[in-house]
């Protein structure tokens, strides 16, 4: 980033504090040091996904500046967790690399632990079973919070984790994905909108009555991303993920993707693809040319009328149909969203719902009391209120939740599903940074599928037994494969689900460059 741009960004920091400390007075903060005086103190926070000092910005900009602006006598502390041997370089095969939650676990088990963590939602179970966070339903109560203002599917996701049915986390925020589509494709051919809670069965039949039409004019019924140029075996997993379909079992030692469940996922998708339901892909082989200024949007290109779409996408609708006048070949569309369909045997689970900013109290906190100040300050209503004006997430205080530029659409579709578990463990991307790999033998076999060079049941045992050679061979090469140079190999990005506003939504703690 240029000087320039940094300055920039640190004068709107600024200024958005200073122009919110009359708003936030209320959020309990403020000078008043509470009931320990006005002595210095400090509040040690772990992130459970891994912190370093150059990747954690996002988090102290996002949750804890304006929390230290308030309370002077705070120092905001991170706990550092996340080897940079992660994201860059190698590391020898005889060298064990720490995976960041078992760095937490020994710094909570420890004589200085954090006084919070700030969580991604696959670790809260398991942080809550071996008794590494404090229920938080008393201090809710003390402090006179109410729950009914929030998201329901919010509530329900953070205490639905917990055996007793208490809460030992809360989030601020969180994105989610809907359904959009463009109602004149459907109304063209007399058919009924979508609605929200439907099956995935139903949503099809209903994309395979909406497709047609040839050439230019050819319509695709569905779409599992708004940008036509993704690949279709990484969206799908807003299909497969719901089903808690694994690619590897919970050790990673054998693959689990040789199953009849994957058989009749891979089958479903590669049928939508035959009957003309999904979109095509380019052919990257040949000379390219866009047809229209958004030949590369499922929607805005008018040629699929339905498609999975996070938050960020409706902005980029509405502002192409407020400047349609003004953009060459492109006619606005008239469009709304409801809730991304379920599965039948996991009812109203998926729709890629993420809860960003998921924060608990150590149950061994040495500074519990502004442990619980931080936590009661983000889940405030004015501090809702001032992120609303900014935020590209949905907030947790549900009545903050409005449609953008005075529209009327149905805004609640974004919060009517549950989280889908995460059954891969991406913690052992950590611990055996090459697994990645595994999980590309199955790319790879899902496009010789659609090439028509293989059987889904080929494919399939393929995958099984190509990824169990990787998985064995990595177990023994310290997590990396062997490629003969006594060393490991170059860790690569994981993609696990789409991009959205420049935030990799694998993580309920959202890091931002």
């Amino acid at each position: 980033m240029s000087t320039k741009g940094k300055w920039r960004k640190t004068s709107a920091l600024l200024l958005a504090i200073i122009t919110t400390v009359g708003l936030l007075a209320a959020c309990g903060g403020g000078n008043n040091a509470g009931s320990q005086g006005d002595e210095q103190r400090v509040l040690r926070i772990a992130v459970s996904s891994g912190y370093n000092s150059d990747w954690g910005s996002y988090i102290r900009t996002e949750y804890t500046e304006l929390f230290e602006f308030m309370n002077p006598n705070i120092t905001v502390e991170f706990l550092e967790n996340q080897p940079n041997t992660y994201y860059y370089g190698r590391t020898a095969k005889s060298e064990e690399q720490k995976t960041p939650m078992e760095i937490l676990k020994e710094e909570l088990e420890g004589a200085n632990p954090p006084d919070l963590i700030i969580m991604e939602y696959d670790h809260l179970a398991e942080l809550i079973r071996e008794n590494h966070l404090a229920p938080l339903d008393s201090l809710m109560q003390d402090s006179g919070m109410n729950t009914d203002e929030f998201v329901p599917a919010v509530v329900n996701a953070l205490k639905s984790v917990s055996d007793d049915g208490q809460f030992y986390a809360l989030a601020p925020m969180f994105s989610s994905s809907v359904l959009a589509y463009n109602k004149s494709l459907f109304s063209a051919k007399g058919l009924p909108f979508p609605t929200d809670g439907m099956t995935w069965d139903e949503a099809f039949n209903l994309a395979r009555q909406v497709s047609g039409g040839e050439g230019e004019n050819k319509v695709a019924g569905f779409a599992f991303s708004n940008y036509r140029y993704n690949d279709i075996f990484y969206d799908t997993q807003v299909y497969t993920a719901p089903l808690e379909l694994r690619y590897w079992d919970e050790n990673g030692e054998r693959m689990t993707v040789n199953t009849p469940e994957w058989k009749q996922a891979w089958n479903t998708i590669l049928e939508l693809k035959k009957d003309g339901v999904l979109p095509e892909q380019p052919d990257w082989s040949q000379p390219f040319i866009e047809s229209g200024p958004f030949d590369y949007n499922s929607l805005l290109s008018g040629r699929v009328a339905m498609a999975i779409v996070s938050y960020w996408d409706i902005t980029e609708i509405i502002n192409a149909n407020k400047n349609a006048a003004n953009i060459e070949n492109f006619e606005p569309i008239d469009w709304d969203i409801v809730s991304v369909p379920y599965h039948p045997e996991k009812p109203f689970v998926g729709g890629q719902m993420y809860l960003n900013g998921i924060v608990g109290i150590s149950a061994n906190a040495q500074n519990a009391e502004d442990a619980w100040k931080f936590i009661e300050f983000i889940m405030s209503e004015r501090w809702a209120q001032q992120k609303a004006k900014s935020t590209t997430n949905l907030l947790t205080w549900q009545k903050y939740n409005t449609p953008r530029s005075g529209l009327d659409y149905n805004i609640q579709a974004f919060y009517q599903n549950m989280p889908a578990p995460n059954v891969n463990n991406y913690e052992l991307h950590n611990k055996y940074p090459d697994i990645w790999q595994a999980q590309n033998i199955g790319y790879m076999k899902f496009q010789e599928v659609l090439n028509n060079n293989k059987t889904v049941e080929e494919a399939l045992a393929e995958w099984e037994n190509e990824g169990n050679n990787i998985l064995q061979q990595i177990r023994e090469n310290g997590g990396w494969m062997d490629y003969g140079d006594g060393g490991g190999g170059v860790v690569m990005p994981f993609q696990e689900e789409v991009i959205i506003d420049g935030t990799d939504e694998s993580s309920d703690v959202i890091i931002e460059e």
